[in-house]
């Protein structure tokens, strides 16, 4: 699955609005290298009956009880390009004068919307890096997302109505960024989500059997601050990159007034084509800003519901 679109909310209270990713299907080629790595899928085809098995497969991954932001500086930054991660600009650095020899512009935010002027680089090297007076060209900082298989449990794949549902741990981490506000840049974040990947409505914790949301913590799954979301276009083709997603594409309204459900996009059909499709989740952050986890004090003990929109197609050598 090539990872299109990122949309989030927390309900922590410094945070009202969903936060986005770039929308990756319009980042320019130059620009490659801040997409996200694919999330990669096998299908169990050969089990009987329509229900298959389907498990994430994870080339790059930290051997058992190894430090996870330990690998990950160990890997180079070609390497980390085969990552789950999502760019986030609010701590990156870029020149925003177009004077990279001028060291006093290079902190500022990077711009989101304005590809052109996005002029960050990945470091080399994550374990020797001055970032709060980072290289003339500025740094850019990702959040990694190890999606880890839960150990003896198969998601599941129903080829008759699409629904997929995925089991897993996701280890959150972000090894280099600058400073920002009371997050600075030698916190490095190692927290980890318990959530399923679903293309279904989560608006229950278990359907048909299947654990939906596994976080004994989380009570509430709806959410109720809608009003303040951006409306989604309308008629919205999530398969058309010339429409940007808003975090309201995801949410079903539920049967009382003002309550909302977050939802995926199943597959259509089951065929060689490449598909949109969407995965949901509902998980909490630890409330731990200090070490091990280094939570970000803006996800604080908050529960995330999030969005994976992508593409999904057979890797070239299954075609």
């Amino acid at each position: 699955m090539r990872i299109d679109f990122v949309s989030s909310f927390n309900d922590v209270g410094v945070l009202t609005d969903p936060i986005d990713s770039i929308d990756y299907r319009n980042v320019p080629s130059e620009k490659n290298f801040l997409k996200p790595g694919p999330l990669l899928l096998k299908i169990h085809e050969a089990d009987e009956g329509p229900v298959k098995r389907i498990e994430v497969v994870n080339a790059l991954m930290p051997a058992a009880g190894q430090d996870p932001i330990e690998f990950l500086q160990s890997l180079s930054a070609q390497q980390r390009q085969k990552l789950i991660r999502v760019y986030d600009y609010r701590l990156s650095t870029c020149d925003d004068d177009g004077d990279p020899n001028n060291p006093t512009t290079n902190n500022d935010d990077c711009p989101l919307s304005d590809m052109a002027t996005t002029t960050c680089v990945d470091p080399a090297d994550l374990t020797n890096v001055d970032w709060e007076n980072g290289p003339p060209t500025g740094l850019c900082s990702y959040f990694y997302y190890f999606i880890i298989q839960k150990p003896n449990e198969f998601g599941t794949f129903n080829t008759e109505t699409g629904q997929i549902n995925l089991p897993v741990t996701i280890q959150v981490l972000n090894p280099s960024h600058r400073n920002f506000i009371a997050y600075t840049s030698e916190d490095l974040t190692n927290s980890q989500l318990d959530t399923t990947l679903t293309t279904q409505l989560i608006d229950e914790k278990t359907k048909n059997g299947e654990v939906l949301v596994p976080d004994p913590a989380i009570n509430s799954l709806s959410i109720s601050q809608t009003p303040s979301f951006s409306s989604c276009p309308s008629p919205w083709d999530p398969a058309n990159p010339a429409q940007k997603p808003e975090f309201s594409c995801y949410l079903s309204p539920g049967a009382n007034d003002g309550e909302f459900f977050i939802h995926g996009i199943p597959l259509v059909s089951v065929g060689e084509e490449p598909q949109t499709i969407t995965f949901s989740m509902i998980a909490r952050y630890s409330s731990n800003t200090s070490a091990p986890d280094y939570v970000p004090f803006y996800l604080q003990g908050g529960q995330t519901w999030v969005a994976w929109q992508g593409t999904l197609e057979k890797c070239a050598n299954e075609k």
